[in-house]
């Protein structure tokens, strides 16, 4: 094991409010590690400590270490392109919507097919489920 791994596990049992308190937060991965380890310990190995106490906040860890490192560009999804996806299609490679709960793009559909003059009884709209 590597000094520092031996070292949190003696400084939590010697601390426990201290490492409690990170566990009992609601969002564990903006709280600052106890002393010495906020300082002695990389952003990734941050996320390593986060990973051992809060399995359920480390997608939004490696979203902060993301943005922090990289920017935010890379972690919220591009707006769709309706226009664009429909100058990629064709009658071979139609469009399809697959959708997440809370999704709906209908009404935008509906609105670029009337501005295409292809609303009405020229669109057709299939469920699959």
């Amino acid at each position: 094991k590597q000094w520092y791994q031996r070292r949190v596990a003696i400084t939590a049992g010697e601390h426990p409010d201290q490492w409690k308190a990170i566990y009992d937060h609601p969002a564990p991965h903006e709280v600052r590690l106890p002393d010495p380890w906020n300082l002695a310990l990389s952003p990734m190995q941050k996320l390593v400590v986060l990973r051992c106490l809060r399995y359920d906040k480390v997608v939004p860890g490696v979203q902060d270490f993301i943005v922090e490192h990289m920017g935010r560009p890379y972690v919220e999804p591009p707006t769709f392109d309706l226009a664009g996806s429909f100058s990629d299609s064709n009658c071979c490679a139609p469009l399809i919507f697959v959708l997440s709960p809370g999704a709906d793009p209908m009404s935008a559909l509906m609105k670029f097919a009337e501005d295409e003059a292809m609303g009405g009884d020229k669109l057709e709209t299939i469920s699959l489920g």
